[in-house]
């Protein structure tokens, strides 16, 4: 069964959603957000975690963020577990990284119109 936990930010209920394994392939893999721009490839990270919008993360304070970050680790857990057992060890920094590259992609993409 897939875990779930409800956080209460400024009010609002958050749903956050354990990552199905077709979640995490086609997360590193890239495949499914090829040619998406930043916003939209979170915008799907979102989508497939939460029932967060675009629009609710840009009204969040970093102390909202971080109260999600950490429901999204504690549902999350056994993947991140499995992550460091595969040598994943770092695994926020392997998605900073990816998100920077992604953020440089956007770039180069929007630039090259």
């Amino acid at each position: 069964m897939r875990k779930s936990k409800v956080l209460e930010i400024d009010g609002t209920d958050i749903t956050l959603k354990e990552l199905r394994v077709l979640d995490i392939f086609e997360i590193f893999s890239g495949e499914d957000n090829a040619g998406l721009s930043m916003k939209e490839r979170l915008c799907d990270l979102l989508a497939r975690c939460s029932d967060l919008t675009w629009e609710q993360v840009l009204q969040m304070t970093p102390t909202d963020l971080k109260e999600v970050w950490d429901g999204f680790v504690e549902v999350n857990r056994a993947f991140l577990d499995l992550a460091a057992m595969a040598g994943l060890d770092d695994l926020p920094g392997l998605i900073r990284s990816s998100l920077r590259e992604q953020f440089a992609e956007s770039l180069r993409q929007d630039t090259d119109q």
